[in-house]
């Protein structure tokens, strides 16, 4: 999602957003925002790189695409304010865009639950591999995950990939845990998804 809201990236038609805003593009449990007003949060500024007020921007909300990420030179192409996500590697770089604190919004349901109620399936927890941004696919190697039986994690995994188009991995949301993990900048809850292809080794 970062890498998909940013306006660079719109401008060249180089994201699988493009002609999708003000859309639905997933599950109404599907809520993002970039907030950079977070205290002591990674992420947290005042001011961007260029010297842009940080605010919090809604980017997804109830499923709804709203809005993308500018600095002030893609606002200016657009005609639009910037968003304060200008980002700069040092003050002799030129600005880019970055996130603030990137957050997928929690939901109710205890990560526990939401296993129990697997009778057959596949936890993931990590994976080295990156979607393509320009189509939405998105296949890649589990690194680390565990099989679910009947509600229970099983064994790990073991050559596993996983194959879907992001859209489609919104669409099918179907809970959010309550609890949430940090990584940087992202804040991140457990999502429980239906019909995802998986391809792995016995």
């Amino acid at each position: 999602i970062a890498s998909a809201v940013n306006a660079e990236s719109f401008q060249y038609n180089r994201t699988f957003l493009v002609g999708r805003k003000e859309q639905g593009i997933g599950s109404e449990l599907l809520q993002v925002e970039d907030n950079a007003l977070i205290d002591g949060a990674v992420g947290s500024a005042f001011f961007d790189g260029e010297g842009v007020p940080c605010k919090n921007k809604k980017i997804i909300e109830q499923g709804k695409f709203l809005n993308i990420l500018h600095n002030s030179y893609t606002a200016g192409k657009e005609g639009v304010e910037s968003t304060g996500n200008a980002a700069r590697g040092s003050y002799e770089s030129l600005p880019s865009i970055g996130i603030s604190n990137l957050i997928l919004q929690p939901g109710s349901a205890p990560k526990e639950e939401m296993i129990q109620d697997i009778s057959e399936g596949i936890l993931i927890d990590y994976t080295g591999d990156s979607p393509n941004i320009a189509t939405g696919d998105f296949s890649g190697l589990i690194l680390q995950g565990n099989l679910i039986k009947n509600g229970e994690i099983d064994s790990p995994l073991n050559e596993t990939m996983f194959a879907v188009n992001l859209l489609d991995l919104y669409k099918n949301i179907e809970q959010i845990s309550r609890e949430s993990e940090v990584y940087g900048a992202y804040h991140v809850p457990y999502v429980k998804i239906k019909q995802v292809q998986f391809v792995g080794s016995a």
